[in-house]
């Protein structure tokens, strides 16, 4: 279980984008490069509270999107022994071919294990499954994933900026098809992220997880505000609403933070066992990637 001192610094990230529980031990992070060479999906393991393993698993694309390589994935989950990544989509005032290309949901399978004597070998995954997003999607930064009556379903979060909105959209995925359900919700813009700097940008969802172990499902959120540099780079952690019953997502009436980040802009966040206890991987500009392990009580 997770129980190391925090922050630690881990140098040899590539910008991660993304977190998800693998198992008590183990996580499973992405990363938002945009070329057709980088590693997109990782595991980091807690070997002992002062030893972690970081490495990239392989991943047979095949022929199809091997041409077209995800690129800038910004969220991934972890549901029925398959690893599902999204990719951001195209922004709003998107140019390149690149940024206008449609988001797609992907899920990975095993092929292979890792087999624990020889560390170097590392896990092969291959493609299953790739659904595309709807087309007036744009800028996915956030989704998570969770069982209702059987069936995956996913809540996803755009970026939003300063002029923008954030919606929060839930779907299901049935017969290899995605379904909306229900209208999109609009993310607040939270006081603690507005900035008169020059050039800033405002993320108001960097990141968001689904505490499961407890009903109803509690869904945290991580926001940020991009500045360029550490004095002034800034986030907050706060609980953005619930999942009933029925599946239903429910924003959170009165909204308060959890915890303020001064120096680091949160971009990947996990629930633990405990119903307010945050990992969280964070872009610092003096330190490059850091963990930070946090709960809402200190």
């Amino acid at each position: 279980m997770l129980s190391y001192q925090c922050p630690l610094v881990v140098p040899e990230f590539p910008p991660l984008s993304g977190l998800a529980k693998y198992n008590d031990d183990t996580y499973i992070t992405v990363s938002d490069e945009k070329d057709n060479t980088s590693p997109r999906v990782f595991f980091l393991e807690f070997l002992t509270e002062e030893k972690q393993r970081f490495y990239p698993i392989n991943i047979e694309w095949g022929d199809e999107l091997a041409k077209n390589k995800p690129t800038d994935i910004e969220s991934v989950c972890y549901f029925e022994d398959q690893i599902w990544i999204l990719e951001s989509g195209p922004y709003a005032d998107a140019k390149s071919l690149i940024d206008k290309q449609q988001s797609r949901l992907i899920s990975l399978e095993l092929v292979h294990p890792r087999i624990p004597l020889f560390s170097n070998l590392k896990p092969t995954y291959r493609p299953n499954l790739t659904i595309k997003m709807p087309n007036d999607v744009v800028n996915i930064e956030s989704m998570d994933c969770w069982s209702q009556n059987g069936q995956m379903r996913i809540i996803t979060a755009e970026r939003g900026s300063e002029s923008s909105e954030s919606l929060i959209s839930t779907y299901e995925v049935q017969d290899r098809k995605l379904v909306k359900i229900g209208v999109p919700l609009t993310a607040p813009k939270l006081d603690a992220l507005k900035t008169k700097i020059e050039d800033a940008e405002v993320r108001w969802l960097s990141d968001l997880d689904i505490s499961q172990e407890w009903e109803p499902k509690t869904v945290w959120a991580v926001g940020a505000l991009d500045t360029g540099e550490s004095t002034t780079m800034s986030g907050v952690l706060y609980q953005l609403g619930s999942i009933d019953k029925h599946g239903t997502f429910k924003l959170k009436q009165g909204l308060e933070t959890c915890r303020l980040f001064a120096n680091d802009k949160p971009e990947g966040l996990v629930t633990t066992a405990n119903p307010a206890e945050f990992l969280v991987v964070s872009d610092n500009e003096d330190f490059g990637r850091v963990l930070l392990n946090m709960n809402c009580a200190n």
